[in-house]
């Protein structure tokens, strides 16, 4: 099976900025978090540029129903960016680091490194905390065996996580 693709050589001056991760977003756009400027930033394929800054310098961003989310590990939030263009913060718990971040439906899940834990945040902006780590053999929490770095969900809706 032959694939074919087109190739398309979009430049934005993003210099300085420290672009991080990505995720192709709504309307042919590619959504790039900045650490060192604390935006993020849509690149449209009209070569438009819209910047957003943000609270805290985002990392892991991930496209979810029509909003464009993205975690703030260094001061322990998640954020959203709506189609509205509204930027909307949730506090995750204190040294939790957010760092991966993937959507499933309506729901925004992200691994909360630091906390052995993962958060789910509803449609509704409700959130709620999953531990991990379970220790099979003694059923105990085991935060050493914890540390979730990123995520993502599969076809059939199951989630896997990478553990440093």
């Amino acid at each position: 099976m032959t694939h074919k693709a087109e190739i398309v050589d979009l430049r934005f001056d993003l210099y300085g900025s420290k672009p991080r991760y990505l995720t192709i977003g709504g309307q042919q756009s590619l959504w790039v978090t900045c650490t060192a400027t604390a935006e993020v930033v849509g690149l449209m394929r009209d070569k438009s540029v819209e910047r957003y800054p943000v609270d805290g310098a985002p990392e892991q961003v991930a496209l979810g129903g029509e909003s464009i989310w993205f975690t703030m590990p260094r001061i322990d939030a998640v954020g959203s960016i709506d189609h509205a263009g509204e930027i909307h913060t949730f506090q995750m718990p204190k040294g939790s680091e957010p760092t991966g971040i993937a959507t499933a439906g309506e729901t925004t899940w992200v691994t909360l490194r630091g906390a052995a834990q993962l958060a789910s945040i509803g449609a509704d902006g409700s959130v709620a905390i999953v531990p991990l780590g379970i220790d099979y053999e003694t059923e105990r929490l085991d935060e050493s065996k914890a540390r979730a770095e990123f995520m993502a969900f599969d076809r059939m809706g199951a989630a896997w996580i990478t553990l440093e």
